[in-house]
Order: C-alpha cells, then structure tokens, then sequence
C-alpha cells in the first residue's frame, strides 16, 4: 500500500494519474482532484488508519531457513503461466510475501483460516490460481491455502461469523456489480492507449482526454459499445465514446436551456397577469375617482347654485 500510494505522489508531480484500471488508486486521486500534498498526507497517516481499524504492520519477514525453503524458480513457472508479463518488481514482491507466508506457518498444510497464522489476500485472481497450483503440487491441498482472493476470502469471513456482519453480503454483491460494469484490465488499456494516441496527435483536447479517462459516463459507454470484449474495441472506438458522451452532454444542456426556457416563460406569462391585474385595479380606481370628482362637483355647484337669502 505504501508504495502504490508513493507512486501516486510521484506521478502526481511528473506527469497525469493515469489509472491502469477502473476503480484503482490513481483512479481515485484522479476523480477526486487529489494533489500531490495530498497523497503524501494519505502516506503519512497510512501505519495510523490501518492500525484504527485493527490492523498491524509486521515490518520484518520471518528468516529464511533451509526446512522452510520452497523452489522459487518452479513457483515463477506456475505465475509466468498466468501472468506472462508481470514486471520483474511485481513479481520479486509477490513471490517475497508467498515465501514469508509459507515461513509464518511453519510450511506443511493447514485445515482451518482461524489457525493460519497467516494469508496472503489479493484481488489478483491469476495470481491466486498460480500459487495455489504450485503449493498443492508441491505440498498437498489445503483447506487454508496460502494466497485468496478477497471475495473468497471476505465470502468465508462472513459464513463464519454472519451474526456480526449480517450486511456483509450486500455489500460484496455492490462491490461485485460495480467491477462487473467496468471493463476489463486489458480492454481498459487497449482504450487507454488509444485515447493517448489521439491526444498526442492532437485529434482531441486534454478537455477530452480527461472526459475519456476520468468520468464514469465514459467507461459506461465503452462497455455498451463494446459490450465488455476487448476484440469488439477498434480504433475509433475512442471517437465513439467521445461522441456519445458530447451528445449527451449537449443533450442535458438542451433539456436544461428549454426548462429554463419554459421557466422564463412561465415567468413572463405570470408578469403578463399581474401587470393586467393591477391595469384592472388601476382603470377602476381611476373610474371611481372620476366619478367621485364629478359628484363633489355637483355637490359643490349645487351648493353654489343655491340663493343665500329668500
């Protein structure tokens, strides 16, 4: 976590947040206008907010030893299996922390999560499959294996302990829906480097480019375009969903301009009605006025008509 956020910051000074999936940490900065300040204040209080909700750093690996030692080089031929093109960095991380795992349980299988000691969580499913293969292969099937993934994981903390968190499994179903509506790793790639292709041309604005990358109506409509399949994506693809998002965006403002319009109408129509009404009031008064004037004429001439001695 520490160095996902420490790149974040790092990309934040150098160059845009450009998330390498929907819904990842860049993803976030990037949507929340997070500055560089910012992430590195999320750096700062990262060992305090994990500790708030219980969770503990453990600094140091257990050591090595020649009984706990595993064929590290056979273990990177079950991962180059299901992720060919993992960055060497990556890699010497991930195989570090299964090796760790694996010495903190003093090797051999365990039956029961509660009596692990500890796991491996990650959402990389590639992953969990790989190890998983090579540590049955080698050491036999576990109940408790040494790598899951998060929503098995999470699936089996809940089953164990429903009473505690019975809202559990709605929660999970929201966080399933939304990834299921976001495409894919690979797909998200393919349109990401698109977009940076006609950016770098100049064939669209960094007004664009950000519309592209940073807003949901964006991914909604290269899911509906694409339907989710990364063979469906064709270069101009990146120009259809551009399209769709301006159409959308004028139309909104459309809807917007005749509701405003209608209001102004509206408006002007009540101004109308109250200007006849006080016209209304304005000529009765004015009549009545008259009218009484003539009458204190009459009133006055007749008194003045009339002799003063008989």
């Amino acid at each position: 976590m520490h160095g996902i956020l420490t790149a974040a910051a790092r990309a934040r000074r150098l160059t845009r947040l450009v998330p390498d999936s929907p819904g990842d940490v860049f993803d976030f900065f990037s949507r929340t206008g997070a500055s560089r300040a910012d992430i590195e204040l999320e750096i700062a209080k990262l060992d305090d907010n994990l500790k708030s909700i219980g969770v503990n750093r453990i600094v140091e690996f257990p050591p090595y030893t020649k009984a706990l030692g595993i064929d590290e080089t056979k273990l990177n031929e079950y991962i180059d299996i299901e992720i060919p093109n993992q960055s060497p960095k990556s890699r010497e991380h991930d195989v570090d922390c299964l090796t760790a795992i694996f010495r903190f349980r003093d090797g051999g299988n365990q039956k029961y999560i509660e009596s692990c000691e500890a796991i491996f969580i990650t959402t990389n499913s590639a992953f969990t499959r790989s190890s998983t293969n090579f540590f049955n292969e080698e050491y036999g099937v576990s109940d408790a294996p040494i790598c899951m993934t998060d929503n098995i994981f999470t699936m089996l903390l809940w089953v164990k302990v429903a009473k505690k968190r019975p809202e559990l499994p709605k929660e999970q179903l929201v966080a399933n829906s939304y990834s299921a509506i976001n495409p894919s790793d690979f797909l998200w790639k393919k349109y990401v480097a698109e977009a940076e292709k006609y950016r770098a041309k100049g064939d669209i604005t960094e007004n664009d480019y950000a519309i592209l990358v940073h807003t949901l109506d964006a991914r909604k409509c290269l899911m509906d375009i694409t339907l989710g399949d990364p063979d469906i994506f064709v270069a101009g693809t990146v120009l259809d969903v551009l399209e769709r998002i301006k159409n959308e965006f004028l139309s909104e403002t459309r809807n917007e301009l005749v509701k405003e319009q209608g209001g102004r109408m509206k408006l002007v129509k009540n101004i109308d009605r109250f200007v006849d009404r006080i016209s209304s009031i304005f000529k009765y008064l004015v009549r009545w006025v008259i009218q009484l004037s003539l009458i204190v004429c009459l009133a006055i001439a007749f008194v003045l008509s009339v002799p003063t001695h008989i």
